[in-house]
């Protein structure tokens, strides 16, 4: 019996400790996403769908690097019936996001029974993008990744190219960054992000 509550009071406090290490995360990405230069200088739209298109670029980000560890331990054998630390992160990380997407809606005054379609719609509308994004960063052309944020971000406006080419700049620095960082770095990294508009210092 104290064998079996030793277990699951370890089992409990590990389940806090990933939570907790999701929402540090999320609360780097909700940071990051809010920044006025993007607002300014990439020309994205300053609304809630706006904003919610950055939350899902810096999440793919953070996402992506947690799937790297998990294809990781794939590839060297460890990946067996348990789940890595990176999937229990990755899986708290976007339930995090859409309680958050919950009370956003509530916020804006949508109703009880109009809250569940909305958060439905944003998460396929999520998993869709998280799939063009990933595609898009595999692909051999140079220029896949460009021509997906202009036509996600900008609705395809060929106007509209250069703020696109600006934008994939930047995410791909972002996602080599993120590449050399564990899990542990990621929840301490104090921005998670680098500065948007390219500036180091």
């Amino acid at each position: 019996m104290f064998k079996w509550l030793e277990t699951r009071l370890f089992a409990d406090e590990d389940s806090r400790r990933l939570q907790q290490f999701a929402q540090k995360i999320y609360a780097s990405i909700v940071a990051q996403a809010r920044q006025s230069v993007f607002y300014r200088q990439y020309d994205i739209k300053d609304t809630v769908p706006g904003r919610f298109e950055m939350i899902a670029l810096h999440m793919f980000l953070a996402l992506d690097r947690l799937r790297e560890d998990e294809k990781g331990e794939d590839e060297a054998g460890g990946g067996g019936e348990e789940e890595s630390e990176a999937q229990l992160v990755e899986q708290q990380l976007v339930n995090v996001m859409f309680d958050d997407m919950d009370d956003v809606a509530r916020e804006l005054g949508i109703s009880d029974m109009g809250v569940g379609p909305k958060i439905r719609k944003l998460e396929r509308s999520f998993r869709s993008r998280l799939r063009s994004y990933h595609n898009a960063m595999q692909a051999p052309e140079e220029d896949a990744l460009a021509l997906t944020l202009q036509d996600i971000l900008f609705d395809g406006d060929a106007a509209k190219k250069a703020s696109a080419e600006a934008f994939a700049h930047y995410i791909r620095r972002e996602h080599d960054n993120l590449g050399e960082m564990s899990v542990e770095d990621m929840v301490k990294a104090k921005p998670l992000f680098g500065a948007p508009n390219g500036d180091e210092g």
